[in-house]
This record gives C-alpha cells, structure tokens and sequence, in this order.
C-alpha cells in the first residue's frame, strides 16, 4: 500500500512539472549514504513490473516488489521552520527497512 498526504501529492506535482512533464514521478530506492541504500522520489520511465497508484491525477509509480517487501509507505512533505533554500522535503516512511 503507498499513502501520499495531499501536501506532498501537491509537492511532487511540482516536482515532476519541473523535471520531466512527460515522465513518471517513482518512489525508488536510492543509494544512500554509510547508512545504506533509503527509499527517495525519483523522475523515471514507467516498466512492465511497477504498480501504478493515482493520488489526484498524479500517477506515482513504485516496484511491485518493492512494495509488496515494504508493505505499506507512507509519503509525506515536510517544511522546515528556515528561510534557507530546500527549507522542506519529502519524508517517506516504509514498514520494513530497505
């Protein structure tokens, strides 16, 4: 299951607008960091094994797999208290550890 708050359904709108307009937004694994591999919002080309959610005419794509591992991922925006550039992003949250 992939839930999506409508601040960061509104986000990530933006977010693939800005990078690709004709592409898939993808919640994906992303190499991390000394921690290890976190799940991350990438713009992407839909393939024959994703599962396709639609939150408010925006089509989020996600790895079966994935989400059958994970479970359930919850994706949220969050705004830090800063002026500064980058004062917010997306926080996802999965059941299992990647």
């Amino acid at each position: 299951m992939l839930d999506i708050s409508k601040e960061a359904i509104q986000q990530l709108k933006e977010f693939k607008g800005r990078r690709a307009p004709e592409s898939w937004v993808r919640i994906g694994i992303v190499s991390g960091s000394s921690s290890g591999p976190s799940l991350g919002v990438l713009v992407d080309d839909k393939l024959d094994t994703d599962t396709v959610y639609n939150f408010d005419d925006l089509e989020v794509i996600i790895d079966t797999a994935l989400i059958q591992y994970c479970q359930k991922i919850t994706v949220e925006y969050v705004q830090q208290d800063s002026a500064a550039c980058g004062s917010g992003g997306f926080q996802i949250i999965s059941e299992q550890s990647i």
